[in-house]
């Protein structure tokens, strides 16, 4: 199901601002649980083969051997997803010379599911505990909160009315560009061993992002989450499952300033209006860094 609210107004200098509200739910989505057969419970004892919840099974029509079972790989068309968000669009028609416009949105994509294994981010698609799968629900790995993109074309209006050799040599210039701007990717915090043959989160003690100080020397506080863990002797408080969201952090975000530059002649062939045009573009044209996902966190037995 899909829904969404519209408002338009127009603005002076032939302008157009909408704001909209966009919203969507889907159910019976494709999912997947790889651990279905991995113990539900974590534990002290390693041999987590003997805590399956499914141990062995008998072949039909081969005898009444029991064969032992491992990993189970378990599909339905249970998952949901939702999503929710504000647009806003500004579009600056073409008048003198001069067009822009600018599209931002802020958003949030949540659910479970095939969708979580989008190798777009980084968040981790195998559920902690098979049995509570609402534990996990979180943003999909494409979720981006802030996206904003900005454009514009210019003609150059100096010498846009010369004749002859100086429109040639200094008329007909026209500038372009596109600005994006958006926040990071989600990304999952892992770690330690619980004897589920699971995934394993840490437990969250604060909220470890560190915003304008965050560098990409450290870009989150690790001493904000605790390992969790069952193999340490005398820290049997370690030994349960993680409270860290899958989505516990963000990877860095993309800024990105691309600009053209071109250079019309009028071109009398090819109609009255006819022109030519060299142009030269540039992507990313400061050469601005982009950085992929953090490294995740390295604990060690004490």
């Amino acid at each position: 199901m899909q829904w969404s609210f519209d408002l338009q107004r127009e603005l002076p200098g032939a302008a157009i601002v909408t704001v909209g509200y966009v919203g969507s739910t889907t159910s019976h989505i494709d999912n997947t649980i790889p651990n279905f057969n991995s113990p539900a419970t974590p534990s002290t004892n390693t041999d987590f083969n003997s805590r399956r919840p499914w141990q062995a099974y008998v072949s039909r029509g081969e005898g009444n051997q029991a064969r032992l079972l491992g990993n189970i790989r378990y599909l339905d068309s249970f998952a949901n997803s939702n999503y929710e968000a504000l647009q806003v669009q500004v579009q600056k028609r073409y008048t003198h010379g001069f067009t822009a416009g600018l599209a931002y949105t802020f958003s949030k994509a949540l659910g479970e599911g095939y969708g979580r294994n989008d190798p777009t981010g980084g968040v981790n698609s195998t559920y902690q505990d098979p049995n509570n799968r609402r534990q996990n629900r979180g943003r999909y790995g494409f979720d981006v909160t802030h996206n904003l993109v900005m454009n514009y074309v210019w003609e150059v209006p100096i010498f846009s009315h010369s004749r002859g050799l100086l429109y040639a040599a200094l008329g007909g210039w026209q500038a372009g560009g596109i600005i994006t701007v958006r926040s990071g990717f989600p990304f999952s915090v892992t770690g330690g061993n619980l004897n589920t043959n699971s995934t394993t989160y840490p437990d969250r003690l604060a909220d470890g992002r560190l915003f304008d100080a965050a560098s990409r020397q450290l870009w989150y506080d690790p001493s904000a989450f605790r390992r969790t863990e069952c193999n340490i002797q005398n820290h049997p408080e370690l030994c349960h499952y993680g409270n860290a969201a899958s989505d516990a952090l963000i990877t860095p975000g993309l800024h990105t300033f691309d600009l053209s530059l071109g250079k019309n002649w009028k071109f009398r062939p090819l109609g009255e209006r006819g022109k030519l045009q060299f142009r030269a573009e540039a992507f990313n044209a400061f050469n601005t860094p982009q950085f992929g996902q953090p490294n995740g966190l390295s604990f060690g037995d004490e």
